[in-house]
């Protein structure tokens, strides 16, 4: 009796602040209240009421809507969803931070979508949905690689792994652990090194390594310690603890959770005093010291205003069956009814399973069997509901790792066939390359072979044609020296007859006498042209080097009749470069060129004569104005 008035008169406190706090906010219209406003007021409600939570979330977001700013519309569905789903009402929470998902996909944010796509995913997880939360890890993985956001690769990681282990498949979930570690000290993150490091401990604590279970939690706790965050510290000694108990070092999880609860009394944590206090509890309990467990449990009420629903039915079901281990029915009773009262309200199905089972039997012991009756019947179809639920969540849990390992083996087969299909090409390759290979080297054999054929014969023509130059310049030379002695005969005999009997002819005669004399005088210089050509290419290269502008000094000096004759002009550059070749063969060059630039001149002939060494030749030049030679 003294609970139900007290009960009411909490109700009724809470009521009326919420009716005073609604007035307050209302009177400024809904105009003027900002959604900030409206978000503080929904904030100070979360220990209390859903619903008036709610409400001020959707007063919030109907005044963000004037300001038509997508991300902070985002924020507010994200928020809100967050209400539903600490409060156990998943369905309305994914449906909430789905429309979150639109606005953050309005507003083109990055941070955003991330972080309401790995909403979703741990919402979907608690709601049984692995496969969808699978996905929602997976674009938000692949979306923070595509924006090289290690924190939300991180994350993503970490959540998938958490996946993997609540279906049970925890070989995956430590894969998906260490990668999520590895980036996490990559990136410096030690308090994300240490959540990371708890997953991993809690796992191998699942599959029965203690061993390495223990080193890793331990090594999260040191790095709690060394980072002095007392809160992280405190959910790693909750973990630790746990650990410890599940391998039956109970004296050691004493340790871990009382220190707990010192960090917790420091910090004022109410809520998390309470949950340090049930967990000292357990351990008495579970080694049999139930004065200890009742009394952690008693204090447990002490704090039951600022715990969450499901840690408050919990409460009162723990203290129902301390008290029924200990045969004290009616406290017993009280507390199993507050659970379930709980319970219904919130509907934790299992707890109510559970509280209506235990009612039955305390009904039952005291003989009040239609109360009795109707607790079982209630148990009963609850445990119904229940196992089909279980078993609903055991089938997802197995179709999740179906599908995953399928998966596993399609990716297997892909790259199987992958691996084939590039084996086969590289194959088929190998052999497009020896065969042009061989090709190219038949190929190369057969020009290699056409190419000495071309240079015998080639060669052979060498020989031919150097035989036959030979013979030529034998001919040439034979020639040109058998043809200048009758000619010097010649010219001999008519000088001779001109001294004799030159005053004797008449003047005719002595001309035709001349002309003779003239004609043998050019036979003999195109003789000795021919011999002079007949041996240059039997001559050998000199190694003199020659200055051009003396060689063309020399010949100006020789031609010197003909220059003054014509009134003849030669101009030399002075830098005429030097030359490696026979100076008798460049004296005879210049002389002829510069000749006949004196003979075939229309006027006063001018000679140029320059030159230029290049890369890799000497370029002379020699321009006159003579009349030069139709092309």
């Amino acid at each position: 009796m003294k609970y139900c008035v007290r009960k009411f008169l909490c109700q009724w406190i809470l009521a009326l602040s919420f009716a005073i706090s609604v007035g307050c906010l209302w009177g400024q219209s809904s105009e003027t209240s900002t959604p900030d406003q409206w978000l503080n007021a929904a904030r100070n409600q979360v220990q209390y009421n859903l619903d008036s939570v709610i409400f001020y979330m959707d007063k919030a977001i109907e005044a963000a809507r004037q300001t038509d700013a997508p991300d902070q519309m985002a924020t507010l569905f994200r928020e809100k969803g967050y209400y539903f789903e600490i409060f156990g009402h998943l369905d309305r929470a994914l449906k909430t931070y789905r429309q979150g998902l639109d606005y953050a996909y309005r507003s083109d944010q990055s941070p955003l979508i991330l972080a309401l796509l790995t909403d979703l995913a741990i919402t979907e997880r608690k709601s049984g949905q692995y496969k969808s939360a699978l996905d929602y890890h997976t674009r938000a993985l692949e979306l923070a690689e595509a924006e090289k956001d290690l924190a939300n690769q991180e994350y993503s990681l970490h959540g998938i792994g958490y996946l993997y282990e609540t279906t049970g498949d925890y070989e995956k979930a430590l894969q998906y652990y260490l990668r999520s570690l590895e980036i996490a000290e990559q990136r410096g993150e030690k308090s994300g090194v240490v959540t990371t490091l708890q997953n991993i401990a809690q796992t191998y604590s699942k599959i029965g390594n203690p061993t390495l279970a223990q080193q890793n939690i331990a090594r999260a706790f040191d790095l709690a310690r060394e980072l002095k965050d007392t809160i992280l510290l405190t959910n790693v000694l909750f973990d630790y603890g746990s650990i410890l108990q599940n391998a039956q070092d109970f004296e050691g999880a004493l340790d871990k959770f009382k220190q707990s609860l010192d960090i917790n009394k420091r910090l004022m944590s109410k809520e998390t005093v309470a949950r340090s206090l049930m967990y000292l509890a357990d351990v008495y309990n579970q080694i049999g010291q139930f004065e200890s467990a009742e009394q952690y449990l008693t204090q447990c009420l002490d704090y039951k205003d600022f715990m969450r629903p499901e840690f408050l039915a919990e409460l009162y079901h723990k203290l129902g069956n301390l008290y029924l281990t200990k045969k004290a029915y009616g406290p017993a009773k009280s507390a199993f009814l507050n659970s379930l009262k709980i319970a219904e309200a919130d509907q934790f199905a299992q707890l109510k399973q559970q509280d209506n089972y235990a009612l039955y039997q305390i009904y039952s012991t005291e003989g009040q069997l239609a109360e009795a009756l109707y607790h079982l019947e209630r148990a009963t179809a609850l445990r119904d509901s229940l196992f089909n639920a279980e078993q609903n969540a055991r089938m997802a849990e197995l179709q999740f790792r179906y599908d995953a390992e399928k998966s596993e083996k399609q990716i297997h087969q892909l790259q199987s066939r992958q691996n084939r299909m590039m084996w086969i090409g590289s194959m088929i390759l190998s052999g497009i390359i020896i065969l042009s290979m061989g090709v190219f080297i038949r190929i190369s054999r057969q020009n290699n072979h056409k190419l000495r054929l071309k240079n015998a014969e080639i060669r052979h023509q060498n020989i031919k044609l150097k035989e036959s130059n030979e013979v030529l310049q034998q001919f040439a030379y034979v020639a040109a020296h058998d043809l200048k002695e009758p000619l010097r005969s010649i010219g001999s005999f008519i000088g001779l007859l001109q001294r004799r009997y030159g005053a004797q002819f008449n003047m005719e005669a002595n001309e035709y006498m001349d002309f003779v004399r003239q004609g043998v005088n050019r036979m003999n210089d195109l003789i000795n042209a021919l011999l002079q050509y007949s041996t240059i290419s039997i001559q050998k290269p000199t190694d003199e080097v020659i200055d051009v502008r003396e060689v063309v000094e020399r010949v100006s000096e020789n031609l010197r009749e003909p220059i003054e004759s014509k009134k003849g002009e030669i101009r030399v550059s002075a830098d005429l470069p030097h030359i490696q070749m026979n100076p008798v063969h460049v004296t005879q060059l210049f002389q002829n060129l510069i000749s006949n630039g004196l003979k075939f001149s229309r006027g006063i002939p001018v000679v140029q004569i320059s030159g230029e060494e290049l890369d890799d030749e000497i370029r002379f030049c020699v321009e006159d104005n003579g009349i030069g030679i139709e092309q």
